[in-house]
């Protein structure tokens, strides 16, 4: 017995990368990753969103959640399209995601757990199977690089001959009367509970600025302001 284990321990030790991708990830053309927050982040209201998957998947959710409004607020008239395609999404949750499973109390291991954003205002959208299409790589580059991962940043292209394999998925969005819009994917157990989800290092946020923030912005003064921090809580 001690023999295998140590056998396995070698293996493990012989390939490090295959270990290393998330399951899944999701990026923001355009945008910029804040090594603070871990987020991908950007500053418009139309952008492209990307949902990479490591493997194969019955089904990938992402879900939208609303910054800076509160339950007590009440649901808020927020409008966003995915892929430029009616219906737009209005209907909005309050509570944790995913939106199948509502358990009365959050016990941070069912739905998802907190990270600042949740609990919110949200809603999700399906984005549909995943299949081993080609090569994944790690779309944040400083870990890519600590862990000694090919660095794919979409939309390169799948990593030819990667040990990864998976598919990624390009998804337009555009919102009005949010400030700020937060996103996560993950995949659901049969229970309608969290089965697999991005990393808190790979998820993705957008946030308006203020008015006064784009006219510093605008003038080259102020583009440090322009994103919020979606602080993780432990």
């Amino acid at each position: 017995m001690k023999k295998f284990l140590v056998l396995i321990a070698l293996m493990l030790l012989a390939v490090p990368s295959l270990f290393a991708v998330p399951r899944l990830q999701l990026y923001i053309d355009g945008g910029t990753y804040d090594d603070v927050t871990e987020t991908w982040v950007t500053s418009a209201t139309e952008f492209d969103l990307y949902v990479v998957g490591n493997g194969a998947y019955e089904e990938v959710f992402v879900s939208m959640a609303i910054g800076g409004v509160e339950e007590a607020d009440g649901e808020p008239a927020v409008s966003v399209l995915v892929n430029n395609t009616p219906p737009a999404y209005t209907d909005w949750t309050w509570g944790y995601a995913p939106i199948t499973f509502a358990p009365e109390v959050h016990d941070g291991g069912s739905d998802l757990a907190p990270h600042g954003i949740f609990p919110a205002w949200y809603t999700e959208f399906s984005a549909g199977e995943f299949i081993e299409k080609g090569g994944i790589g790690n779309v944040v580059e400083d870990s890519a690089l600590a862990a000694g991962e090919p660095y794919w940043l979409p939309p390169a292209d799948y990593i030819a001959g990667g040990n990864h394999l998976g598919e990624y998925k390009k998804f337009t969005i555009s919102y009005s009367g949010a400030s700020a819009l937060h996103f996560d994917a993950y995949t659901k157990n049969s229970d309608g509970s969290i089965q697999y989800f991005a990393p808190f290092s790979h998820d993705a946020g957008a946030q308006v600025p203020e008015p006064a923030t784009a006219l510093l912005y605008g003038l080259g003064l102020a583009g440090a302001g322009l994103v919020r921090r979606f602080k993780k809580k432990s």
